[in-house]
């Protein structure tokens, strides 16, 4: 299983997931904390590659995700 863990996190619970087997990334290991708006968008992008690029439009609301594929 993937994780993506906040730097809020403690680091030794990042090491504990990792040694029970979980596929961590821990934003505290990042250049950078982008802030979570951008983490979200990240997590988005990734996990709707393909539909974006098929050209879908993703609208994210708080309860829910629509994946709206637009006419060519």
């Amino acid at each position: 299983m993937k994780l993506l863990v906040d730097n809020c996190l403690w680091p030794g619970a990042v090491k504990e997931l990792r040694e029970r087997g979980f596929d961590v990334s821990w934003v505290g290991e990042w250049d950078a904390d982008p802030g979570d708006v951008a983490i979200l968008e990240r997590c988005i992008a990734e996990r709707y590659e393909a539909e974006l690029l098929a050209g879908a439009l993703i609208i994210v609301e708080e309860k829910r995700t629509r994946v709206r594929f637009l006419d060519s």
